[in-house]
Parts: structure tokens; sequence; C-alpha cells
């Protein structure tokens, strides 16, 4: 199968294709993924929310970003378990 693929690849007009095809599918791929983390988010924040008093102040608006932020030192600390330093090349790394 890999001598018949090579061939098929091989040619100039058959990459352009390959390519093509390829980048079709990671652009929807990618689509998809914008759409579901979008929409994470967002179900998240009206589970969250929900039934908040906005007319009042409300002291879990201030709980929960520490509440996040100690949630991703414990995840960095006890699961990564690795020294992740600053930046954004060594969070992706």
């Amino acid at each position: 199968m890999n001598r018949k693929f090579y061939r098929i690849v091989r040619t100039n007009e058959n990459q352009r294709r390959l390519v093509l095809v390829l980048s079709l599918i990671i652009g929807l791929i990618s689509g998809l993924a914008a759409v579901l983390l979008k929409n994470t988010v967002h179900y998240t924040n009206d589970l969250i929310t929900h039934g908040f008093d906005f007319a009042k102040g409300n002291y879990l608006y201030l709980a929960f970003p520490l509440i996040g932020i100690g949630l991703s030192i414990l995840i960095a600390k006890y699961i990564a378990r690795d020294d992740i330093g600053h930046g954004v090349s060594k969070i992706l790394y």
C-alpha cells in the first residue's frame, strides 16, 4: 500500500490535490474545535452563574478566579510535574 500511495503522491498534480484535501480537512476540524470550545465556555458560564442576583454584589465573582488559579497551580504542580516557566512556548510545549 505504501508504494501505491507514494506513486500517487509523486506527481505535482496529485500533490496539489492532496494539499488541498488535507487543508480542507484540517480547516473543518479546526472550525469544529473552535465551536466546541466556544460552546463549552458559554454553557459553563451559564451553569456557574445561574441564579446569580446581578443587582447585588456577589462574592462568588471574587472566588471563581481564585478557584481557577488554585486549580491551575495544582495541575501544574501535581499533574504536569514539570517547570512550566514563563511564556507561550513553554506552556505550549
